[in-house]
Order: structure tokens, then C-alpha cells, then sequence
């Protein structure tokens, strides 16, 4: 739903703000950097409209989502993908000005999205949709963490942070 999704993106959020501050982060201004680039403004507000774009014939079926303006036609698919790619045109740059490990870490979020949404489409069976957004939560403690320092106790956290995800899915 449109609630769990702004839910969601808190807690997408957290993750890269508890990463940055496991890393012993300071500079506010990395971390807001790191929230817009990353965060549902930019790289994920592209990979959301990728998403959506995807899963057009499963929404229109959805009694919440089919009110979404993609299926509406009140926006219509051209506008709304290179809408996404100027959102991820835009983060990726930013990202890659900000940290080379930040971008690389976003790009590795990219990809996995990808594979959850377009293709293989991941999220069509269960135990590797459940990876798939399990290791979204790592890789964005990672992010935050990667504008600090990278050391083995992070690396580890974010470990951790992917089993609990794990868990709470399978539970």
C-alpha cells in the first residue's frame, strides 16, 4: 500500500543514517548528501518509477494501486521512465562526487533492485525476494557507513542487519 511504501522509505532511511553513525560519522552535511542522493529522492525515486513501470500489469489489479497515475494515464510511460532516468542520472553523479565507496555501494543497490523488479524479476519467488530486500538494508547501512570509514565491525553489523531482515521476513 501507499502507506507501507512511505513507511518504508523511513526506514530505508534509518539504515543509512544508523550506518553513518556506527562509522563514527560527523559531517551533517555528508549525511543529509547521502539521504537526498540515496534516499527516495533521487536514486530511489528513479528506481521506484522503474518499479512501478515494471509492475503496471500487477497494479492495475491492485485495488490501491490502480489509482497510481502510470495507470490512470495520467502520466504516461515515456514521461515516467525518463523521469527515472534523470533521477538516476542526477543521484549517480552526486553519489560519485560525494564517495567512491558511496557510489559504488549505490550501485550495487541499483542492480539488485533491478533484479528485484524488472529482471529476473526476483520478487516472483520467495526466498530471493526475501534476499534481495534482506541485502537492500545491509547495503544501505553500508552506504551511510562508507562516508566515515569501512572497517571489519561495520562490515559485520551490516551482516547482522541482513539475518534480522532475513528472520523477520521468514517469520
Amino acid at each position: 500500500s501507499d502507506g507501507a511504501r512511505e513507511s518504508l522509505i523511513s526506514v530505508q532511511t534509518i539504515f543509512i543514517i544508523l550506518g553513518f553513525l556506527a562509522a563514527d560519522g560527523t559531517d551533517p552535511l555528508d549525511l543529509t548528501l547521502a539521504i537526498i542522493i540515496l534516499g527516495p529522492t533521487l536514486i530511489y525515486g528513479g528506481i521506484y518509477i522503474i518499479n512501478d513501470i515494471a509492475d503496471l500489469q500487477f497494479d492495475i489489479l491492485h485495488p490501491k494501486k490502480k489509482v497510481r497515475p502510470l495507470i490512470t494515464g495520467d502520466l504516461n510511460i515515456n514521461s515516467a521512465g525518463n523521469l527515472a532516468i534523470i533521477l538516476l542520472i542526477i543521484g549517480f553523479s552526486a553519489a560519485f562526487l560525494l564517495d567512491r565507496n558511496f557510489f559504488i555501494i549505490s550501485l550495487l543497490i541499483l542492480i539488485n533492485n533491478l533484479m528485484y523488479s524488472v529482471f529476473p524479476r526476483l520478487k516472483e519467488n520467495l526466498y530471493s525476494g526475501m534476499i534481495s530486500c534482506s541485502l537492500n538494508y545491509s547495503l544501505r547501512f553500508l552506504a551511510g557507513a562508507s562516508l566515515v570509514k569501512t572497517e571489519w565491525n561495520i562490515i559485520l553489523l551490516a551482516v547482522l542487519f541482513f539475518a534480522i531482515a532475513m528472520v523477520g521476513f521468514i517469520s
